[in-house]
């Protein structure tokens, strides 16, 4: 069968009521399509996009689409001059995009990562107005699209807004898990594979120009070095460079800096929660990125064999090499994972050992990673299903508790009369983590206020987890959090000999 054939037998399924007709009809005519539809000579166009049109119209939910799809990719490669603009100009003709939400959907399901720009434009303005149904509406048209430009820019809505609007950065988050979980691919490893490579190759990126290649690299504050053949380094780009490549590594520089704020975080919970590494994909993402690469050397990591054992630390030097806590160069085995190391992994010398090289080499470490203190579950304990925390008294204030716990990538949960109560999320293990809290605030107030209880629950939150069924390193992690509130007494779920 012909393709336009089926096209036209697809035409022929779409409800097309002389109502949306007539309305898709005016809108041809009111934004100067008319004579692009008609001196291509094509009515078949015309046709492909009022059924699309009244298909929208139709729906009532944001939801995938089967045979309209077939008519939106013919669309998309029979492009009409001036639609885009025509749809966006619409918007501003509107001024209230909540009047029409269809033609936002038009937009998404045509033009996908073109509308990115438009849809962030959007979601701000939303925001500041407080017009939230319109910023879910775009969220979940984000969601929709699919693409890894789309879910980049779900990350970056997340990471700005999480914290000051919970619900915004709440439906980021569902859209990315759902995509991950289309992509049958854990949380995290999905969110980092949508990290662009920012124009590099690999580590370095190098520029060619006229008289010479230039190697570019980042510092540690994240900025570009560039060195020139004759080996001088210098901070800022030589004028050999075109306009349009420095441009271009402006952009990128700036991106780097914006993303790089919320890596250590996330870098923290791979710790964690055990997060493995294959060693090719390992090596592709430390050893060949221009971020990760530089944020991996700031971690000591962990090789282990297939009977969970671990083999060494190490870290990884400047040139990239892979040293161990001898200074000594390793191999990565074939069947071995990588992961990064908790202290409480390691010997306590080995700890020691390890700090005296960060400071010797002059390194910060990501994060405070080898200095974490390890709380091991009372066995008289092992059978509770949450930890008891109000008989002891808070060493913060409200506020401080508020802030402490933002900060420690707690999500704030508005209980009633503007109370808070925190929760966090441990997607790779299926857990969530309740912590109740008593008179802390969601404004301002340094009165007294005090932890409750501290609850881990499946992730579906149909269960309660016994205490001993916790891994190691999060009740560890858990128990460090509430006792730098509480002002580390000796609470009975802990081991304290």
């Amino acid at each position: 069968m012909e393709k336009e054939e089926t096209l036209d037998l697809i035409l022929k399924g779409v409800k097309i009521t002389p109502k949306f007709r007539e309305k898709t009809l005016t809108f041809i005519q009111t934004y100067g399509l008319k004579d692009n539809f008609d001196n291509e000579g094509n009515s078949f166009q015309k046709e492909v996009f009022i059924a699309i049109w009244s298909w929208v119209n139709q729906q009532k939910t944001i939801t995938h689409f089967t045979e309209i799809a077939v008519l939106v990719d013919w669309m998309k490669a029979n492009p009409v001059k001036g639609l885009y603009s025509a749809l966006w100009q619409q918007q501003i003709d509107l001024k209230f995009a909540a009047k029409d939400k269809k033609s936002l959907y038009l937009m998404a399901i045509l033009f996908e990562n073109q509308c990115l720009p438009q849809f962030e434009q959007l979601i701000h303005s939303f925001i500041k107005s407080s017009r939230h149904a319109m910023v879910t509406y775009v969220l979940d048209l984000l969601g929709f699209i699919q693409t890894f430009a789309s879910a980049r820019l779900l990350v970056s809505i997340y990471n700005q807004y999480h914290k000051k609007k919970h619900s915004v950065g709440q439906k980021s988050k569902y859209h990315l898990l759902r995509l991950a979980w289309l992509r049958k691919q854990d949380y995290l490893e999905f969110l980092d594979d949508l990290m662009p490579n920012f124009g590099f190759d690999n580590v370095y990126r190098n520029i060619e120009t006229d008289k010479e290649t230039i190697t570019v690299w980042l510092n540690e504050k994240y900025n570009f070095v560039f060195q020139r053949e004759s080996g001088v380094m210098q901070k800022t780009a030589p004028k050999i460079i075109s306009e349009s490549i420095i441009s271009e590594l402006k952009a990128h520089q700036k991106e780097i800096k914006k993303v790089a704020k919320y890596e250590p975080l996330k870098l923290e919970e791979a710790m964690i929660v055990g997060r493995k590494w294959d060693i090719e994909k390992w090596e592709s993402q430390f050893l060949s990125h221009p971020l990760f690469g530089l944020l991996g050397q700031q971690l000591i990591w962990g090789l282990w064999n297939k009977a969970n054992e671990l083999i060494c630390s190490f870290r990884i030097d400047e040139d990239f090499e892979l040293l161990n806590v001898e200074e000594d160069e390793i191999d990565l085995a074939e069947g071995t994972d990588i992961r990064i190391i908790h202290p409480i992994q390691l010997e306590n010398e080995e700890v020691e050992e390890w700090k005296s090289i960060y400071f010797e080499n002059d390194k910060e470490p990501l994060f405070n990673q080898l200095n974490k203190p390890f709380y091991q579950l009372n066995k008289e304990a092992e059978s509770r299903e949450f930890v008891w925390l109000a008989d002891y008294d808070s060493v913060l204030n409200s506020t401080e508790i508020k802030n402490y716990f933002e900060k420690r990538n707690w999500d704030k949960i508005q209980t009633y009369g503007g109370f808070l109560s925190f929760e966090k999320t441990f997607h790779s293990l299926d857990l969530v983590v309740e912590l109740k809290c008593e008179n802390v605030l969601a404004f301002y107030n340094n009165n007294p206020a005090s932890l409750l209880s501290l609850t881990v629950k499946d992730i579906k939150r149909t269960k309660r987890i016994l205490l001993k069924d916790i891994p190691s390193i999060l009740f560890s992690e858990l128990m460090a959090d509430v006792l730098n509130v509480i002002g580390n007494p000796k609470i009975d779920v802990i081991e304290w000999n």
